[in-house]
């Protein structure tokens, strides 16, 4: 389709980088270390294989 495909999905996808980079630069993604944090089950099929629902342990990182 080339570059001028679609104007808004490109800027909807620099959008979600920039707030991907935002939050990682707040936050650091660390290991559950208990059984609340499971792999990936129940994993569906549609277009793409993706889990029902991811859980996520966040940390805020120092503010130095």
């Amino acid at each position: 389709a080339g570059p001028r495909n679609c104007v808004g999905m490109r800027f909807a996808l620099i959008e979600l980088k920039m707030a991907l980079v935002r939050l990682l630069k707040t936050y650091s993604i660390v290991d559950c270390g208990d059984q609340t944090c499971k792999p990936f089950v129940n994993l569906k099929e549609y277009i793409v294989i993706a889990p029902e629902q991811v859980i996520v342990r966040l940390q805020r990182r120092d503010e130095h």
